[in-house]
């Protein structure tokens, strides 16, 4: 289930994005500062190889795949097996930074070079990490890249995922088209496909919506359900707790993939996935699919009024099982 971020994300949140003036100077440094080199390998490939997450996240500042946690470990938090995992991936990225050198713009393969990092503010401090910003001049920690070839500059303006070689020597790239998504218009999902989860999990949708097609064959979208989720897990810590559900659905033939994705619900009029969703689940559309050793992986976006989380599905059967990278909390007028 997507993380409901109906707080202020914790220090192991990610995204903190910025223009940092438009350059990568004087807070982006080609030699790091810590015992980190670029260039070393650590762990076997299929552990260091996972795609990362690069954007624009200011009009006209740098391609930036944005730090969620300090560069060094953070002791305190040394103890919680998630923090381990989430720094982990981020160190792993970071000694290996130079091998990505592919963006992935929808089906498109774009070469980029990594430019330095930005680590600390103007005042020479730590730059903020989980937290993408409303102004431009508040530095984020993050490694930078540049487009190698000017003319693809226009094309990957917005970014993508960016991977390694190796990764796409295992990896097929599938073409992916996404809809135009505006809700109460959005196009509906197959009657046939609504009502079988219909009727799998006992409830009436009250919406479903195509978010894109994968080739010419797979449609990917949402469903959401009306009223409470009566077969909701329960949550140990309240099992009291009540829930509402939405879906994101595969459509490969026959075969549907879905991922259950848990709301708050209070009434009927009072239930949501996000702070702020006005009881809408907005999906999570793709940035990029891939056909791997293991089958099909959908990487995503999810953006809600006062946060953005990204991640991946693995296709497993019936199932898109969640690989959810992190979230970042969005500041809202900033002063």
């Amino acid at each position: 289930m997507k993380k409901l971020i109906l707080m202020a994300i914790c220090a192991i949140a990610v995204m903190a994005g910025c223009k940092n003036k438009g350059n990568t100077s004087p807070n982006a440094t080609e030699e790091r500062g810590d015992s980190i080199t670029a260039d070393s390998i650590v762990g076997p490939l299929d552990t260091v190889a996972h795609p990362m997450f690069l954007g624009r996240y200011q009009d006209g500042g740098p391609l930036q795949v944005l730090y969620w946690a300090e560069v060094k470990m953070n002791e305190e938090a040394a103890d919680s097996k998630e923090y381990v995992e989430s720094w982990t991936l981020q160190d792993h990225f970071r000694r290996n930074v130079r091998r990505y050198t592919n963006l992935i713009v929808a089906d498109k393969t774009i070469k980029v070079k990594f430019a330095g990092e930005v680590l600390t503010d103007p005042d020479g401090n730590p730059a903020t990490t989980g937290i993408v910003h409303s102004r431009e001049d508040i530095p984020a920690m993050s490694a930078i890249f540049d487009v190698v070839n000017a003319k693809d500059s226009r094309m990957a303006h917005t970014g993508g995922i960016i991977v390694t070689d190796e990764f796409l020597q295992s990896h097929k790239l599938l073409p992916y088209t996404a809809q135009h998504y505006d809700y109460g218009k959005e196009k509906p999902l197959a009657n046939k496909v609504v009502s079988q989860l219909e009727n799998q999990y006992g409830m009436k949708a009250a919406r479903s919506g195509l978010l894109g097609t994968v080739g010419d064959t797979i449609s990917y979208g949402l469903v959401q359900f009306k009223g409470e989720w009566k077969g909701a897990p329960k949550d140990k810590d309240n099992p009291d707790r009540k829930y509402c559900l939405a879906l994101d659905v595969l459509i490969q033939g026959e075969r549907v993939s879905v991922n259950e994705q848990k709301g708050y619900y209070e009434s009927d009029d009072d239930y949501g996935w996000n702070v702020d969703d006005d009881g809408e689940y907005s999906g999570c559309p793709l940035m990029a699919v891939f056909d791997g050793p293991k089958g099909l992986e959908l990487y995503w976006e999810h953006y809600a009024p006062e946060s953005y989380t990204i991640g991946m599905f693995q296709q497993q059967g019936d199932r898109l099982v969640e690989n959810e990278y992190e979230g970042y909390y969005m500041a809202v007028d900033e002063e």
